[in-house]
This record gives C-alpha cells, sequence and structure tokens, in this order.
C-alpha cells in the first residue's frame, strides 16, 4: 500500500519539530548553571566586623572557609540559606595557607555538604564557578576559568571575586576544587585560592587532632605552616 505523498511530508515534518523540541530541551539543560543546586551547602560567615563565605563539608557539621575568616573573629557565627544560624567551635586555622576548618553542632539533624574533588587534573581553560557572599550579598554565582596550573597548593582563577567571597567554593564538574581566598590588588578578575588535594590533607590532620580533642599548636605533615585548634567546646 502506498502512502500518499502528502501525508509523507507531513511525518517528515512532524518528526522534525520533534527532533527540533528535543534539541531544544537538551540546550537548554546544557546551558544552565552546572552548580545551582548546590547553593544550599555553601555558608554566610558574620562576624563583629566582617563577612564572608564557607561551605559545609560534611553531613554532621564541618565548615570550610579562609582563616582571616575565624582568626581573631568576635563572635562568629554561621548562616545556610534556609535562615539557620550556628556558633562555631573546635576552630582550626591554617594561616600559611589561609585555610580554616570548624564544626557546628546540628543538634541531630543531616546538614547539606558536598564533597572535596580532585583538584591535580585541572587546566587552564576549565570551566569553574564560586558561590559567596561579595560585599556581604548572601548566595552570589560567579563564573570563570581556571587561569593556570596549580601550583604548591595554590589555585588560580579568571573570575569575579570580592570582599565577602573569601572562604567560599570554587566548584567545577559539581565538586569542590579549591576555595577562594584572596585578589591582586589593582587587578580586575584574577584571583587565587587553596586546591583541594591540599585542602583534603589539611582535613585528614584536623579529623586526627579533633579527634583525640588537641587543644596545642602543631605542624601539618607538609612542615609548611603551622596551624593550632582552638575553643574545642561547642557553645549551645
Amino acid at each position: 500500500m502506498r502512502i500518499p505523498k502528502f501525508k509523507l511530508m507531513d511525518g517528515i515534518v512532524i518528526l522534525a519539530v520533534i527532533l527540533f523540541i528535543i534539541g531544544g530541551i537538551f540546550t537548554v539543560k546544557a546551558k544552565a548553571p552546572l552548580f545551582y543546586t548546590n547553593e544550599d551547602v555553601v555558608v554566610f560567615i558574620e562576624t563583629d566586623y566582617w563577612v564572608g563565605s564557607g561551605v559545609c563539608i560534611s553531613p554532621d557539621g564541618i565548615i570550610l572557609t579562609a582563616a582571616h575568616m575565624l582568626e581573631d573573629a568576635w563572635n562568629p557565627t554561621i548562616r545556610f540559606p534556609d535562615g539557620r544560624t550556628f556558633v562555631p567551635y573546635a576552630i582550626y586555622l591554617d594561616t600559611g595557607k589561609d585555610i580554616a576548618f570548624c564544626r557546628i553542632d546540628p543538634d541531630g539533624e543531616r546538614l547539606p555538604y558536598i564533597e572535596l574533588g580532585e583538584s591535580s587534573n585541572l587546566e587552564p581553560g576549565d570551566e569553574i564557578e564560586i558561590i559567596g557572599a561579595p560585599l556581604g550579598i548572601g548566595w552570589w554565582h560567579s563564573y570563570g576559568f581556571i587561569s593556570k596550573p596549580t601550583f604548591n597548593g595554590d589555585i588560580y582563577m579568571d573570575i569575579a571575586g570580592n570582599p565577602g567571597n573569601s572562604g567560599g567554593p570554587v566548584l567545577h564538574d559539581d565538586k569542590i576544587v579549591g576555595i577562594l581566598t584572596c585578589g591582586f590588588r589593582g587587578a580586575d578578575g584574577l584571583v587565587m585560592g587553596v586546591e583541594s588535594d591540599y585542602l583534603r590533607l589539611s582535613l585528614a590532620i584536623y579529623e586526627f587532632f579533633t579527634l583525640i580533642n588537641a587543644d596545642e599548636p602543631f605542624l601539618d605533615f607538609a612542615i609548611l605552616t603551622q596551624g593550632w585548634l582552638i575553643d574545642n567546646t561547642p557553645i549551645r
């Protein structure tokens, strides 16, 4: 049985429309921000004198941020996007690399968190995102690129980083590949941070010393920077 020509053309048109719609859906998905759903793990760090960013990296409340956010901080608090606010304790500072870990007490609740990814495979041109509180505006997304290969634990980026972004996560492929720590005075969009491979080492040290409840200065395994634990008691 022959199919009339006009019906065949109708079928081709319908098929083309379906393919166009499917293609459009995938195109929209591809263009959508890859990391927007991770906003709920980024925290707003507030003190009496400054504000900044951090990120929750465990469901029981380990917070990662920049050391200058918590060093000499008066009355620091950790605020999540849903409004929950916590007081940090068991603070570990690595001032040489400008990173800090602390704990919060979620009172048995499971907190939203994101894992540390691998930074060793990052290459110049890789797309990244930072989420933080630039100028005190919470949970702002910025997109950019890796500028040069990581070196000595540092990560170099071409992205809009502003005061308040300090301590916020650098994301790639839905994982943390670093945190933002500083920018270059007089430069536009050139910022630095600490890569996740170094952060993972520091986290292991932090977890070990909090496990044995250490409260005296110690050196990390690389013997590059000094860190210490302070105030190792939850404040409720």
